[in-house]
């Protein structure tokens, strides 16, 4: 089911159309997504994640779509085989694409791309908003210390996302071994 995924029809003003997953299996939704952007016809095609970018790639080639920005993300990085395949031949059809991080624009240019591509950077960041009243972070660190039990010395790194395999955790858990190999 695909209930939840998105916002209710126009909710915000803005109209939201779910095709549903199940659909695309069948190729029903791609014919769907096809006829609803020859009606709309937008300007730009924005995609994320690999069944976004084959997605969006290919109706954006059918349509024809002048724009399609495609998101690149550290995880984008390990697929098999097969998905690399696909990415790459779709990727022609990419006007941009944007990723958060400058490590990825050599994979861009190599694995992801036909040709010279525009890549442009927009990395990710956390806007803290300003705590109330005065912080003090090294009453804080002992806090952490206090309640985790490490020693005084310890290197405390916070990272924020969903558990999940797709957000890489188990990639920063290893640099974060080897870091602390090469910094001890």
């Amino acid at each position: 089911s695909d209930e939840g995924l998105v916002m209710p029809d126009n909710m915000s003003g803005i109209h939201v159309r779910v095709i549903g997953r199940l659909k695309f299996v069948f190729l029903i939704g791609i014919i769907q997504m096809a006829a609803i952007m020859k009606v709309f016809e937008p300007d730009i095609i924005h995609t994320m994640l690999f069944h976004s970018d084959f997605l969006g790639r290919c109706l954006g080639a059918l349509c024809p779509i002048e724009r399609i920005l495609s998101n690149v993300r550290c995880r984008n990085v390990n697929r098999d085989l097969p998905s690399r395949i696909i990415s790459k031949l779709t990727s022609r059809f990419v006007t941009k694409f944007i990723v958060n991080s400058t490590s990825l624009i050599k994979h861009v240019e190599t694995a992801e791309s036909f040709g010279d591509k525009e890549i442009v950077v927009i990395p990710n960041g956390i806007d803290c908003p300003p705590t109330k009243g005065a912080y003090n972070k090294a009453e804080a660190r002992e806090a952490l210390i206090r309640r985790f039990s490490l020693s005084s010395e310890a290197f405390i790194l916070v990272t924020c996302g969903r558990l999940d395999a797709q957000k890489g955790h188990d990639l920063l858990l290893k640099a974060f071994k080897k870091f602390l190999e090469v910094k001890s």
